[in-house]
């Protein structure tokens, strides 16, 4: 979970907001830089604010039992929950990736 640094007003029904262009686009500069582009942390499972070991847990469940198929434990979109998954909610873990609120 990822919010605006700055504050938008809503002109009509919908509101574009680009979180990639800029380190400080995001409230508490919440995102990791990969190449050009600022991303948002993946892995935060059980939503409940932050990547810890119950969310390496469920993705090394469905890693174990080669759980396919639109999962949110196939943080990287491949269909396919497995080791490239489990590295990738490990190092959030090790870095202690907590949502940011305003």
């Amino acid at each position: 979970e990822s919010w605006s640094r700055l504050t938008h007003e809503f002109l009509s029904n919908a509101l574009s907001y680009n979180f990639s262009q800029g380190f400080g686009n995001t409230f508490g500069f919440n995102v990791i830089q990969k190449g050009s582009r600022y991303c948002f942390y993946n892995g935060e499972i059980n939503h409940d604010g932050i990547i810890d070991v119950t969310d390496y847990q469920f993705v090394d469940n469905n890693s174990f039992a080669f759980a396919s198929g639109y999962k949110t434990t196939d943080l990287n979109g491949d269909q396919l929950t497995d080791i490239s998954d489990l590295v990738i909610v490990e190092e959030n873990v090790f870095n202690f990736v907590q949502r940011i609120l305003p």
